[in-house]
Order: C-alpha cells, then structure tokens, then sequence
C-alpha cells in the first residue's frame, strides 16, 4: 500500500522549526536571514493592503470627480440656458422697436404722400382757375 500524502509531506510546523533551527545554527547571519525573510513577507503584505487602499481612493476620487463633472455641467447648461434667454428677450425687444418704428415711419410716409397729394390737387385747380380767367380774359379782350 502506498504511502499518503500527508504521510509524505512534513507539516508547516515541523518545516518551520526546522528552517528556524537551520538559520540558529549560522547565528547571527541565519538571524538576519530570518528577520530579511519575515520583512519582506511584512512588506509584501503592506503593499498588498497599500494598493487595495489606493486603488478604493482612486474609485473614490473618481465617483467625486464625476459627480462634480455633472454638477458643474448642470450649472453651466443652466447658466447658458439663462444667457440665451436673455439674449432672445432682448433681440425680440430690437425686433420690436423695428417694427414699431418701421411703423412709424410708414404712416409718416403716408402722411406726406397725402399732404403732396392735397398740395398737387390744390395746385391743379389753382392753375385750372387760372387758365380759365386767363380765357375769359383773353375772350374779353377778344369782344372789345
């Protein structure tokens, strides 16, 4: 029957107190073997727990930085919003007093054009009458 593998594997405690014993035997240089062996296993676990820390501030950062991206784009379309109203209130102003002074000018154009025409029509029956006593004076002169 063949031996099992826990039969053949040492267990890690007995693997530990044999490196332990090991590196004691050396004496100083087997001490600082050990303590190089547990600083960088300490370190390793410290880097490993740094940058599940960093990495969480970074989402962090990055869920901060993307709701104040959506807030200063809301205040900003917001803004533009209130700038383009203010822009087309003002231009329908102009486009108001244009009409209105288009108006203006319209019935003082009329006005004049009417006041010609009166002058023009007092003038043709001015110069009718004239012609007719200039007639009548000619036929006057014609009698005598």
């Amino acid at each position: 029957m063949p031996p099992s593998a826990k039969q053949l594997e040492p267990s890690v405690v007995d693997m530990a107190d044999a490196l332990l014993n090991t590196l004691l035997d050396y004496g100083a240089l087997g001490l600082f073997a050990a303590f190089m062996v547990w600083q960088h296993l300490t370190m390793t676990r410290r880097q490993h727990e740094d940058q599940q820390v960093g990495a969480e501030r970074a989402e962090k950062m990055q869920t901060k930085f993307d709701e104040k991206l959506t807030e200063l784009t809301g205040k900003y379309e917001a803004r533009e919003d209130a700038l383009r109203e203010r822009y087309d209130k003002i231009l329908q102003e102009y486009q108001d007093r244009h009409t209105e002074t288009k108006d203006i000018m319209a019935q003082k154009l009329q006005d004049v054009h009417s006041m010609i025409e009166a002058g023009l029509g007092e003038m043709r029956r001015h110069y009718e009458e004239s012609r007719i006593k200039e007639i009548a004076r000619q036929q006057k002169g014609d009698k005598s």
